[in-house]
């Protein structure tokens, strides 16, 4: 079953017509034309008939004008009901225009926290659900709560109505434990047909999580409610007929999902319309039927014929229910994707996807036996798979939200996977560089999509393309946002939560965001240049990444698709005049020995390693090695890698694989282990786009390092409900030191290395260096943070903690930060981001490259790194070339103890990796240089003079 599919439609058969539109439908002052217009509207929104419904919305509007005047608050209904209607047929600006004129009309006449205007926020709450801002529907949703929890007479039913909406947002958030928190809370409060929708919703969970007793008994209750609440042959009795036929035909019981199916259609017919949700799922699951239909027959040929003819028929029925959404059935029939109207996008595209899947199938039925079928079935299926990612990316480009962007990326995620492995088919089929670049071109799409899109925006605004008024604008709101985001948070997480309180900061949340949406809107409709260069397409292509690459440098992208049964990496490999594209079918032993190796070098308790797990961490390093360079040796010898990982490959090391593996009889010598750094210099990027298409000609600024480094004296901190100890780090001090002995640095120690200096000073240096610990929270990424020196003062502006929401706000000057920072950089991973830790912020802040570390680094051994790194920068190496030499440095000084690649393999070099200074042979050449000039131009004014002297 289609989880986001079944999903979707919960929230418009949901709406009451009287909540929904906050029409009242006993005003007998009301025009007799207008309410009967309204009510025929109704019906047919009601029945999915959308486009019917606004004509009649409009119509019933203009009467109520005439009738009441353009500004009275018995406008304020009809204006909801366009707003639904709108965002029903994927008009999303629209609709939220007619629900706003509604807000201003109700609040004239009600006031801001009446019951109406809980109404409202409900409704643009669906606006944002549907254009798949979850974030933003959510915290509409949860106001609209608010004010009805601050009525005279609290209505519990009408908040369990609304909290449907949050947990089915949670459902599709995969967030399924507070999803069934909220549904188990809910339901007792609910009015039946609202039972009906939260049974159906805990199914579909259930269904997910594969827990099909649990699911058969949700749904069987939403049918068994849903008989009893509607008449005979009511749509609704369908939609629950149609919901569990698919999730009959999701446990792979056929024939009773056919049953249902012809069930539900006796009733659908009866509407006599091919348009609308209902009829649209009806086609959908009968293509998935036709597509699984079993074959009873011995002979091959006549099995691949059938099979091929059932895949054809599901096709046919897929592309009947995209009729029924209003959607083009054809991408070759679509001259602009501005064009498309769909009843309901994302279901649209789920569908489109579908088809794409079945001419993939359709494919694999011939492969080897039929080349002109399988050629053709993937290109049409490239076609398809094609026109979704485009859909995806313009979906994408219409939220603001980063958290948004993220869900939104993991949605897209299969799509974008399906594309790179039929790429990679018809790639070895034709043996054509066009699909290796459109391939890589989707791969680049799965590494940090909302990230680049950040970047994006930060370059657009300092483009002067807007008023510096509106940049501090923007940066004021931003930076309410963050302070009161982490006032909620802590109040929350107290021991003793001021529910009062909360409800304030979220209201004053609620405006903040809002005022945010406003001032992105009013950009975007006044200042046409920023709004082209903040959405512009600037994916870069293999063309221009061979011309950047130089002839020592190789590019290696990696995708990991863990979606299927069987675990599949593909590799890009590029050099400046070779492009290679490879797939493997990996081993069930490729992600354990991920973690093995994480888990051995970033353990705490690396002092007590004991020789087993040693061999055991050299096996995983060296197999890791076989699958993601050996098959590459020979083309890499003498060259720099850029490497850009993908999923779990983020956690690891490059540095620390193993070129050959060692006698594993014997004890393992560390500092004599075959290590990939020992023969290659090795970068990483979150992506190819940030290494080429990121601002890396920065001016140096004349300040060259800013330096912090501070004490902590029994202090701690407190993470959602755990307090941390802040436990001093006595060689972060001796490391300033070192640095400052190297480089001219200002260097800020003890009680001295505050938040507040470092937010003053850091926008005019050109290195900054963080020794100090840095705490990730994993739930609320935004709010991991830096521990600065600390101090007790209670002001939240200065109160030593520094988070990655902090640092977007920042305008860096910076061509390098060094996070030499306790804990820095184990982020959870998220499909599609990457890394998400602190490491993106400075990214976000503008500065082009990184140095962070991978797991909580050893002071000693850290403070010699990072002394010997800036030794290296300083005499004109490269960023990642320096760290290379100072790990090699470290590693030929220490015992095989302290060279456990716990000690020394944490460091790692992202972004741009270009020199900040002049190498001492530049000088030395430069001055060479010079005396010649002088030599030869001293010898001419000789020969000059003496020439004279003759004559």
């Amino acid at each position: 079953m289609n989880k986001l599919f079944i999903v979707l439609i919960f929230s418009t058969l949901t709406l009451s017509p009287i909540y929904l539109f906050g029409i009242d439908l006993n005003n007998e002052n009301d025009s007799i034309q207008a309410v009967q217009l309204f009510s025929v509207a109704s019906e047919y929104s009601y029945t999915g008939q959308y486009y019917e419904a606004l004509e009649a919305f409009k119509d019933a509007l203009e009467l109520r004008k005439k009738f009441y005047g353009e500004n009275s608050n018995r406008l304020a209904g009809t204006y909801m009901a366009l707003g639904t209607t709108y965002k029903n047929i994927g008009k999303y600006d629209l609709a939220e225009q007619n629900v706003l004129i509604a807000e201003r009309l109700y609040k004239d006449r009600y006031g801001a926290n009446s019951s109406r205007i809980s109404n409202v926020y409900f409704n643009i709450g669906n606006i944002y659900r549907a254009k798949l801002n979850y974030a933003e529907a959510i915290r509409y949703f949860e106001q609209s709560i608010t004010i009805i929890k601050s009525q005279e007479v609290v209505d519990h039913v009408l908040i369990a109505y609304i909290n449907y909406s949050i947990a089915e947002i949670y459902y599709l958030m995969e967030r399924y434990d507070k999803a069934i928190e909220i549904i188990k809370s809910n339901i007792d409060n609910s009015e039946t047909i609202d039972k009906i929708y939260y049974y159906e919703l805990l199914g579909a969970i259930y269904n997910t999580e594969k827990k099909y007793d649990l699911a058969s008994i949700a749904y069987e209750k939403a049918i068994k409610y849903t008989l009893e609440f509607y008449p005979t042959n009511d749509i609704n009795i369908a939609f629950q007929y149609l919901n569990y036929a698919s999730f009959q035909y999701n446990i792979n019981n056929y024939e009773v999902a056919e049953d249902y199916l012809k069930k539900a259609y006796s009733i659908i017919s009866l509407t006599e319309t091919q348009t609308g949700t209902t009829i649209a799922e009806y086609y959908r699951i009968y293509g998935f039927l036709n597509a699984g239909k079993k074959i009873n027959t011995t002979d091959v040929e006549d099995f691949r014929n059938q099979k091929y003819q059932n895949y054809q028929q599901a096709i046919f029925y897929f592309k009947k229910a995209l009729k029924a959404y209003n959607f083009p059935p054809d991408p070759e029939s679509i001259t602009s994707l501005d064009e498309i109207n769909s009843i309901s996008i994302v279901s649209s595209i789920s569908i489109l996807k579908f088809i794409a899947d079945n001419y993939v199938e359709m494919a694999l039925i011939y492969e080897g036996n039929n080349k002109d079928i399988y050629k053709k079935s993937i290109d049409r299926a490239l076609d398809y798979y094609g026109f979704v990612g485009d859909l995806l990316q313009k979906t994408k480009r219409e939220i603001s939200d980063d958290d948004s962007r993220i869900l939104l990326a993991g949605l897209e995620q299969s799509t974008l996977i399906k594309l790179i492995e039929t790429s990679f088919r018809a790639y070895k089929l034709e043996n054509s560089v066009e699909y290796v670049e459109l391939a890589f071109k989707n791969a680049e799409s799965l590494k940090s999509g909302s990230l680049f899109d950040k970047l994006s925006n930060d370059e657009a605004m300092q483009s002067s393309l807007i008023p510096d008024s509106l940049l501090t604008l923007e940066r004021k709101i931003n930076l309410n946002i963050t302070n009161f985001s982490s006032m909620k948070y802590n109040e929350q997480v107290s021991e003793t939560p001021d529910v009062s309180e909360i409800n304030r900061l979220d209201s004053v949340l609620f405006s903040l965001r809002r005022q945010r949406t406003e001032l992105n809107d009013y950009l975007e409709d006044n200042y046409k240049q920023y709004y082209s260069l903040k959405y512009s397409d600037n994916s870069i292509n293999i063309n221009k990444i061979q011309d950047k690459l130089k002839s020592d440098e190789v590019l290696v992208e990696y995708v990991l698709n863990e979606m299927d049964s069987l675990t599949e990496l593909y590799t890009f490999f590029f050099t400046n005049n070779e492009v290679q594209f490879e797939r493997q079918e990996l081993a069930p032993s490729f992600s354990k020995n991920i973690d093995e190796i994480f888990q051995f070098m970033s353990n705490s308790g690396y002092i007590f390693t004991k020789n087993e797990d040693s061999k055991k961490y050299c096996v995983a390093s060296n197999q890791l090695y076989k699958n993601l360079i050996a098959p590459y040796e020979n083309k890499i010898k003498d060259k720099n890698l850029i490497i850009v990982p993908d999923g779990k490959l983020s956690y690891i090391s490059f540095d620390a694989l193993l070129t050959d593996l060692p006698d594993t009889t014997s004890t393992i010598q560390f500092n004599k282990l075959d290590y990939l750094i020992k023969s290659n210099i090795i970068n990483y990027s979150y992506s190819a786009n940030l290494i080429y298409n990121i601002d890396n000609t920065k001016t140096n600024s004349q300040k060259r390092i800013l330096a912090f480094a501070p004490e902590y004296n029994s202090d701690s901190i407190t993470i959602g409900n755990s307090v941390f100890p802040l436990r001093p780090l006595i060689g972060t001090q001796k490391e300033v030191d070192l640095i400052a002995s190297e480089i001219k640095t200002e260097v800020y120690k003890g009680e001295n290395a505050t938040e507040l200096k470092f937010r003053e000073k850091s926008e005019d240096y050109d290195i900054l260096h963080l020794a100090m610990h840095a705490f990730i929270n994993d739930s609320l990424p935004s709010l991991s943070q830096f521990a600065f020196a600390q101090n007790k003062n209670g002001n939240l502006s200065s109160d030593g903690l520094l988070s990655t929401a902090d640092i977007y706000n920042l305008n860096l000057k910076a061509r390098l930060s060094v996070l030499s920072a306790c804990n820095t950089g184990t982020g959870q991973l998220k499909k599609g981001e990457g890394v998400i830790s602190l490491a993106r912020g400075f990214l976000y802040a503008g500065c082009p490259a990184i140095i962070m570390t991978l797991w909580e680094v050893e002071d000693n051994s850290g403070t010699k790194i990072m002394s010997s790194f800036y030794k290296f920068l300083k005499k004109g190496k490269n960023k990642d070339e320096a760290l290379r030499l100072a790990k090699l440095e470290y590693l030929e000084n220490a015992n095989s103890r302290l060279a456990h690649p716990h000690y020394w393999l944490g460091y790692v070099s992202i972004g741009d990796n270009t020199s900040l200074y002049k190498s001492y042979d530049f000088y030395f050449f430069s001055l060479l240089l010079l005396t010649i000039i002088g030599v030869t131009a001293e010898q001419i004014i000789r020969i000059r003079k003496a020439r004279k002297k003759r004559a």
